[in-house]
């Protein structure tokens, strides 16, 4: 498992999501779904939560990944605040460079 989101997609990625699950899961969800779509596809955490990142394929005849509306994907009773005031200085540096913290 990277310690660092790939730059690119930290940079340049779609945001696909904003979850609470375990990093093992995210990095499974990540590389299983990257396999499968030909998408670059990363994580890192944001505010105590995983943030799921992709970048399509470069050619025409690939999947295309279509964002949600955050308020119309049917996920609204299982969101949950997050609240970026509450990380210490070294999460804020961690979050700010892309990497992948210990909670």
């Amino acid at each position: 498992m990277s310690s660092k989101c790939d730059d690119d997609v930290f940079k340049n990625g779609q945001s696909v999501c904003l979850v609470d699950i375990p990093k093992e899961v995210a990095e499974n969800i990540c590389r299983g779904l990257s396999a499968v779509t030909g998408c670059k596809i990363d994580w890192y955490y944001a505010g105590g939560r995983v943030h799921i990142k992709a970048i399509p394929p470069a050619t025409q005849n690939s999947h295309h990944v279509t964002p949600l509306h955050p308020h119309n994907d049917g996920l609204d009773e299982y969101r949950q605040p997050v609240h970026v005031g509450e990380l210490d200085p070294a999460q804020r540096l961690s979050l700010a460079r892309g990497e992948k913290w210990e909670e």
